[in-house]
């Protein structure tokens, strides 16, 4: 058992080391002792390790690739500080959705003029902020334009924008989480495309400088990447004949999902999602942006909880934890998969194959948030004494 526990996290810094969870030379019961005469149950546990790898990985398969490049990092993914900051002194960039992430993305040390200012929704403040301090931004509908367009004028400055365009394109995962469909809330759709463009040709404070697509969260089918990026070459090229000589970036947007269910190989890598953009990409005269949240941040923490009791009724058996929906919503807000796990197996007794069904149920709504944003990949609890 000890060995199959091994082998499960393998290549992780999450890892089992005769029978106990580490995170890279630290022994998670361990730090639970210290950590609890602190502060109180449950808490997250970040690798700075694992975090520098996911950000590695994209960076050596852009540079591999021959592609003009930028890698920024979506701070909706995970917004605290000390994690930001590790992510800007790598070189990434700042993918931002309200006027507080671009606050804290300048004050993790991303340069202004490698952030950009995302949404369907920015307020007028926001969007004056944002060209104020010379970030770029993206135009997500008619509206959006106008909005944008007024406060250019008004800063008497030239705002950099993307345009964001919906593709219609399906990326397969769960309805909460698609971003690029018709009936999506995201993005100019292709019959608003004109008077968009109308709009923006018309202003001297606007400069187009790409377009921008972004399909959802937890992709693992890189078909809809590849179908997406025929989609985003077609528009440039269109663009480009009707004047905007300017567009020079292609932001893809992130999403690539990653190994919820320690399936090994089962979720595509950095290095084959990049391999399929070059295959469409590769000798054309743009910049890629890729915007990865999830695949940077998410298989760098875990959960820390403890199990406060059991209960039994005749149908099933529940588990209570000192967690709530507060520190990992996932599960109820659209029945997304987490793994659970023990941080000691050294004092499990019985028949390996005695196995049952049991719910992990959380004890109620936390009043306690140790960090801005959760980072959720996995969560590990303790048997109670």
């Amino acid at each position: 058992m000890e060995a199959d526990k091994e082998k499960l996290l393998q290549g992780s810094e999450f890892c089992f080391r005769s029978g106990r969870l580490y995170c890279e030379s630290v022994n998670i019961k361990d730090l639970q002792a210290t950590v609890e005469k602190l502060y109180k149950s449950p808490f997250y546990v970040y690798s700075k390790a694992q975090l520098q790898k996911n950000i590695s990985d994209y960076c050596t398969a852009l540079n591999q690739s021959g592609l003009e490049h930028k890698l920024y990092y979506s701070v909706k993914a995970n917004r605290n500080l000390e994690l930001l900051r590790i992510i800007s002194s790598s070189g990434c960039g700042a993918t931002t959705v309200s006027g507080f992430e671009m606050q804290i993305a300048m004050q993790a040390g991303f340069p202004p003029c490698n952030i950009l200012y995302n949404g369907n929704g920015k307020t007028m403040e926001e969007i004056e902020y944002a060209i104020r301090q010379g970030c770029m931004l993206n135009i997500d509908s008619q509206f959006d334009a106008a909005h944008i367009l007024e406060a250019a004028k008004k800063l008497h400055k030239t705002a950099r924008v993307l345009l964001r365009l919906n593709p219609d394109i399906d990326p397969n995962v769960h309805p909460y989480i698609t971003t690029g469909l018709r009936l999506s809330k995201f993005g100019i759709i292709d019959q608003h495309l004109p008077t968009v463009v109308e709009l923006v040709q018309s202003s001297p404070c606007v400069e187009v400088i790409g377009l921008h697509c972004h399909l959802g969260s937890t992709i693992d089918d890189l078909g809809v990447i590849t179908s997406m990026c025929t989609y985003l070459l077609q528009k440039t090229r269109e663009l480009r004949e009707k004047g905007f000589g300017s567009i020079r970036c292609i932001n893809i947007g992130g999403g690539l999902s990653i190994d919820y269910k320690r399936e090994g190989g089962a979720v595509p890598t950095p290095a084959k999602l990049i391999a399929e953009i070059q295959k469409k990409l590769k000798g054309e005269k743009v910049q890629i942006i890729l915007e990865p949240g999830r695949s940077i941040i998410g298989s760098t923490a875990i959960l820390v909880t403890k199990v406060l009791g059991v209960k039994s009724s005749p149908s099933k058996t529940f588990v209570v934890t000192d967690g709530s929906m507060t520190e990992v919503i996932r599960p109820s807000l659209y029945s997304a998969y987490h793994h659970v796990d023990l941080l000691d197996y050294t004092a499990v007794t019985g028949d390996e194959g005695d196995k049952t069904l049991l719910d992990i149920v959380r004890a109620r709504q936390s009043q306690i948030c140790l960090l801005y944003c959760i980072s959720e990949y996995c969560v590990f609890f303790t048997q109670q004494a």
